[in-house]
């Protein structure tokens, strides 16, 4: 019994501490994953009772703002603009799925307790927390395909598309992670029957929500990187700009990038490791009770994890010029004028065809020219 409930305490992600309420010891019908032999767990249930409804409420109010900036005129036609809304959206349902299981504990709701309420609260637990990294990735391709492969980004990318992968990217989450309903029992504990599968399922999860998600980024920006690292050393060589400059392309075109990375990588790899060596131990222990070093770790991680929903807003801000830009058009309630963006638009790609016509013997100069010309559209498309 202890290997099943501690299966169901790392599959569902949650710091069942945060849900626990010392006067009426309820929670969600899991394991409390901060449950020590010296007390530990009341200390961390009591300092995480504050911290999740802080980072829930400022998580939720932030990624509506995001939401409502990315849906502006000026850069809504962006896919990449539809990408990070449906992420703000995405972020958002986690946020609020979590705090009605901490307001269901510290109210005394019983929410847990109510048919089919346990099983959809770790379901879009799943389906949240999948969907944001995915839109992470995606984020990034786009931006690949901008830099590397800018003549394919008139075919890729576009809103057109970016719906289609969200619809086909949020049915196969869906299905992939529908086993709450059927493997698990009314009080979420796994049934015997399914405890071998329902384990299987906490290692696909860390795979497909953190190691193949941060395997295609590094891999992507590394190619981002080289291509921009080579185009100025060859315009340097040329004399085309200074050696030295406040802001060079490098940094204009992936600072938001590199920052959305790092963020996503950083917040969320202590929690999987976590998750990984509670599976590990329950192999290898048979004991109820963790050591409180093992709590503390878990609550820092958790809280890290529901921190990477919360902080969003704040990377947008700090990195995306056109993203600042359109939230004071907002603010000042400015409307946005469209036949500047057709000009700029329009000159773009006639700069573009004319990049194009340019001899085949002059290959070298012709590559040179095509890299800038991405370049230039990154510059366009930055958020």
């Amino acid at each position: 019994m202890t290997n099943l409930t501690l299966s169901t305490k790392v599959m569902t992600g949650y710091n069942c501490s945060a849900l626990y309420h010392p006067s009426s010891n309820e929670s969600l019908p899991c394991t409390d994953s901060t449950l020590t032999a010296d007390g530990t767990g009341e200390t961390l249930a009591s300092a995480e009772m504050y911290l999740v409804p802080v980072i829930a409420g400022f998580g939720i109010v932030g990624n509506a703002l995001a939401f409502i900036v990315f849906r502006h005129k000026s850069i809504r036609e962006n896919s990449s603009s539809f990408f990070l809304a449906v992420r703000s959206l995405s972020d958002i349902g986690f946020l609020v799925t979590l705090l009605i299981i901490w307001t269901s504990s510290v109210f005394g709701l019983h929410l847990s307790r109510i048919l089919l309420v346990c099983k959809t609260l770790i379901f879009l637990s799943y389906v949240f927390g999948c969907l944001s990294v995915w839109l992470v990735v995606f984020v990034t391709a786009e931006n690949y395909i901008r830099i590397c492969k800018p003549a394919l980004v008139k075919l890729v990318c576009k809103t057109r598309n970016a719906k289609l992968i969200c619809l086909l990217l949020v049915i196969s989450i869906l299905i992939s992670y529908s086993f709450p309903f059927w493997t698990l029992t009314d009080d979420c504990t796994p049934l015997h029957i399914h405890y071998e599968f329902v384990t299987v399922m906490v290692y696909i999860d860390s795979v497909f929500t953190l190691f193949l998600p941060s395997i295609v980024i590094l891999t992507l920006m590394a190619h981002i990187a080289v291509t921009l690292i080579n185009a100025n050393t060859r315009r340097r060589r040329m004399g085309k700009i200074p050696i030295a400059g406040k802001m060079n392309i490098f940094t204009k075109v992936t600072k938001m990038l590199l920052a959305v990375t790092l963020a996503f990588v950083i917040l969320n790899i202590p929690s999987h490791v976590v998750r990984l060596c509670l599976v590990i131990a329950s192999f290898l222990k048979n004991v109820l009770a963790i050591l409180s070093s093992e709590a503390i770790a878990q609550s820092i991680a958790t809280m890290l994890y529901y921190a990477s929903m919360a902080i969003n807003v704040i990377i947008y801000l700090t990195f995306g010029s056109r993203f600042r830009q359109a939230l004071v058009r907002i603010i000042r309630g400015e409307k946005y004028r469209t036949n500047r963006l057709g000009h700029e638009r329009e000159g773009m790609t006639r700069m573009s065809m004319s990049m194009q016509t340019i001899p085949t013997q002059c290959s070298t100069n012709n590559n040179l020219l095509n890299i800038e010309t991405s370049m230039k559209r990154a510059h366009s498309a930055e958020i």
